[in-house]
């Protein structure tokens, strides 16, 4: 076919105009996600969980896409381009998709995670994955003595609250007093200063470089937190129990890829959130965990060098905050 002076087969332009279409169809779902987060608030976790599996499958199949279709931008069509000005606008075009935060650099390198790494959702060896995993647990009275010196006179902010850049966008609450909280003591691998004399034990056993973030997380009573997955699979999650209510045999829990775990005092759980998972706390008290984001420490040479790029691409990107802030979307538990 030659389609404006570009030389390109029918099939492979037919192809070519699907794999557009699908990653326009997902670019217009994500576009949604971003900007209207509220627009599934009456759907329960049951009900999510019963059309999430979908929605899942169509995010693969349009990484799949943008990645054929910027093969053929790129391999087709720009070396064809004579007229330098329309090089430019097709590199541009390129070019911009590529940091777009639609995530194509992302969603390329967590196609290759997802083929070179098969791991269940919760990871049996801890130690293996995480070195300092027993050095957590053995410290975690003094973590939680941190913790609730800290707590008693001091409110810490809503998730939602936490960036003051993404205020104009709520995440589901029926009840603004409930919600999933968060106090960071390290971000994108830098320590808060703010926090090391407040935490100094605490603090004292975050400067590995294997873990990217931690923060405190507290879910108020009587909040879930929606089904969701992951954005990236070069991480993996780490929870270390402190305050771990118990009501009438009920406690909070996490089901991760359709297992459920009960969180422990002192003790730590590592899990890949790439698969489905939620978060319930059914009871009238408050769960606390440390949680940590963690590098994954066994990949090929190749693989963790693109691992270390994304994250700088994380890092730096405002859009990628609004959509890991969207995904945490909470609801009250009616009683």
């Amino acid at each position: 076919m030659d389609l404006f002076n570009y030389k390109i087969s029918t099939t492979l332009f037919a192809i070519g105009l699907c794999c557009l279409l699908l990653s326009l169809l997902n670019v217009v779902r994500v576009i949604n996600f971003l900007c209207f987060p509220n627009s599934n608030s009456n759907d329960n976790a049951e009900t999510m969980l019963s059309y999430i599996d979908y929605e899942i499958a169509f995010q693969y199949i349009s990484w799949l896409a943008y990645l054929f279709f910027f093969c053929i931008l790129f391999l087709v069509i720009i070396p064809q381009t004579k007229s330098g000005v329309y090089k430019i606008v097709f590199a541009a075009i390129l070019l911009f998709f590529i940091c777009f935060p639609i995530f194509p650099i992302l969603n390329i390198v967590n196609l290759l995670l997802l083929c070179v790494i098969h791991n269940p959702p919760f990871i049996k060896n801890i130690t293996e994955e995480f070195p300092l995993h027993p050095t957590f647990e053995s410290n975690y009275v003094d973590i939680k003595k941190e913790f609730n010196e800290y707590s008693k006179n001091k409110k810490i902010n809503c998730f939602r609250d936490n960036n003051p850049l993404l205020n104009r966008i709520d995440t589901i609450d029926i009840e603004k007093d409930a919600c999933w909280r968060t106090l960071y003591l390290k971000k994108t691998g830098t320590l808060v200063a703010e926090m090391l004399p407040k935490f100094p034990k605490t603090m004292s056993l975050l400067g590995s470089e294997q873990i990217h973030n931690a923060f405190f997380s507290i879910l108020d009573p009587h909040v879930e937190i929606k089904p969701h997955v992951g954005y990236y699979k070069g991480y993996l999650r780490y929870h270390l129990g402190l305050i771990i209510p118990e009501e009438n045999g009920q406690q909070p829990y996490l089901i991760c890829g359709e297992e459920k775990y009960e969180w422990k005092e002192g003790k730590g759980v590592l899990f890949d959130d790439m698969f489905v998972h939620y978060v319930n706390n059914q009871t009238n008290s408050k769960r606390v965990v440390l949680y940590l984001d963690i590098k994954r420490n066994h990949l090929p040479t190749f693989l963790q060098s693109l691992v270390d790029v994304v994250n700088i691409y994380i890092e730096n990107s405002v859009v990628m905050s609004l959509f890991i802030k969207n995904q945490h979307q909470q609801n009250k538990i009616e009683k």
